[in-house]
């Protein structure tokens, strides 16, 4: 951080502590500096497409990914992206 060089994360709040509890908004402390991530789609309904993409491809990657060369694993997963998108 600018005008804080020597600045560490000494803790991560989000995993000391139950589920559901407010300090699980905060993801890291830095002295007494606190780091929340945030993210904002760049695409409409980025996160929630993701989300279902995952869900259907799962682990095909790992599972297909060993028998393909790099051209045909780059083509397979090309025309699975243009398939789901069109859904």
């Amino acid at each position: 951080m600018n005008g804080y060089p020597n600045l560490r994360i000494d803790r991560t709040p989000d995993k000391e502590t139950a589920e559901g509890d407010k300090n699980q908004d905060i993801d890291a402390m830095a002295g007494r500096f606190a780091i929340e991530h945030t993210s904002f789609d760049t695409v409409r309904n980025q996160t929630r497409d993701s989300a279902r993409f995952l869900q259907v491809v799962g682990n095909l990657e790992a599972e297909i990914s060993p028998k393909l060369t790099l051209q045909r694993n780059l083509m397979f997963f090309k025309n699975l992206l243009n398939a789901f998108s069109s859904m």
